[in-house]
């Protein structure tokens, strides 16, 4: 996979679906919900949806790094 814009926006994408899942999984919900209360209200951390996110991602990786460059 060579670094292009696709990869690089990518990888910013990862790196944003391991922090909500380091949120999910970990006590930072409630930081989250302490400092944003009105945000956490209508954007609720969720381990299920962080699961999703993740593999989403992944999936969207192995597209990236099959697609053909030339």
């Amino acid at each position: 996979m060579t670094l292009n814009l696709e990869t690089a926006l990518w990888g910013l994408v990862l790196l944003d679906s391991i922090v909500y899942n380091g949120f999910a999984w970990t006590n930072g919900g409630n930081w989250y919900a302490r400092t944003f209360p009105r945000m956490a209200r209508q954007f609720p951390v969720a381990r299920g949806f962080g699961l999703f996110y993740l593999v989403l991602v992944g999936w969207l990786g192995c597209v990236l790094y099959r697609l053909p460059t030339e």
